[in-house]
């Protein structure tokens, strides 16, 4: 297997989860590949690199990671730019890099908004279009976050553009690919309740939970959800009952409802740890939740 296929940076990407992904696959080569919350889209471009589906259908309702997505994918000069601006600066001393970050960075948030999100989330921390700028000597100045190949990943990403579909709204995408032979990979962001992370890492964090749990409940292709673990998420396939203890000491079942992702067939879930498949990205003591339809 190549590496994942992985070029724009988002706070919380899912690289350590591509191999789970053929994993799940098992060999299935679906038609279509929905990514209805893509981000990076690393799981549906490295499945797409791979062979392992025909085409891949990305929804993004954020602006700046659609500028990305339009640049790479219908501007055939984006990798000689970023090539040339890497040969720049790994030219220049270390301690001038972090100005001429700063400056190009100024200088592509008015003329060239699909290069200005790359680099900021690549030199940004944790990917976050906010996160500052990480780049210390001690993690090896710019190469720590920026590869010296960076132009070549956007040319294999050019070479699929015509396999690519973009899309801005994920339930229209879900709705759209709604069949047998799709398989849909799901990172909503992590907002379900009022404290979980993705309220603080992304512009477009809120989004209707409970209908993206009916629509994938009645999907018809296989699908996979990740959530981080909480009591929220692991309710989605629990029975839930509200009892009244009555004066002689007995209980009696107010109400009872079932989590909406009960009774799907074909459904397990897992916890898991987020360890990269090539020994990279994610975390050995960060445990997510995941759901796989089959």
């Amino acid at each position: 297997m190549r590496l994942p296929l992985y070029v724009v940076k988002t706070g919380g990407t899912k690289s350590w989860f591509v191999p789970r992904a053929l994993q799940f696959l098992n060999g299935w080569h679906p038609k279509t590949i929905v990514e209805p919350f893509a981000g990076s889209a690393v799981v549906g471009l490295s499945l797409l690199n791979e062979g392992c589906a025909e085409r891949l259908v990305l929804a993004e309702s954020d602006e700046d990671y659609l500028a990305f997505w339009r640049t790479a994918l219908g501007d055939s000069n984006f990798s000689y730019r970023v090539s040339k601006w890497t040969k720049t600066i790994l030219g220049i001393p270390f301690e001038e890099q972090k100005p001429f970050v700063l400056a190009s960075l100024e200088e592509m948030k008015r003329d060239d908004p699909g290069f200005w999100i790359l680099l900021q989330t690549r030199c940004g921390f944790n990917g976050m279009k906010n996160g500052g700028y990480m780049t210390e000597k001690h993690r090896g100045g710019i190469l720590s976050r920026w590869p010296r190949d960076l132009d070549q990943s956007l040319d294999v990403l050019y070479g699929l553009r015509h396999r690519i579909t973009v899309m801005e709204d994920a339930f229209e995408a879900l709705a759209a690919f709604d069949s047998e032979d799709s398989y849909a990979f799901v990172d909503p962001p992590y907002t379900m309740t009022e404290k979980c992370p993705g309220h603080r890492m992304y512009d477009e964090a809120e989004i209707d939970h409970r209908a993206l749990h009916q629509t994938l409940a009645a999907w018809k292709g296989q699908w996979q959800l990740t959530y981080n673990k909480c009591g929220e998420t692991s309710k989605l396939t629990t029975r839930i009952s509200v009892v009244r203890v009555l004066s002689d000491g007995t209980e009696e079942i107010v109400s009872s409802e079932n989590g909406a992702l009960s009774g799907v067939p074909g459904l397990e879930s897992n916890f898991v740890q987020m360890n990269s498949g090539n020994g990279r990205g994610g975390s050995s003591e960060k445990i997510e939740l995941v759901f796989s339809k089959a």
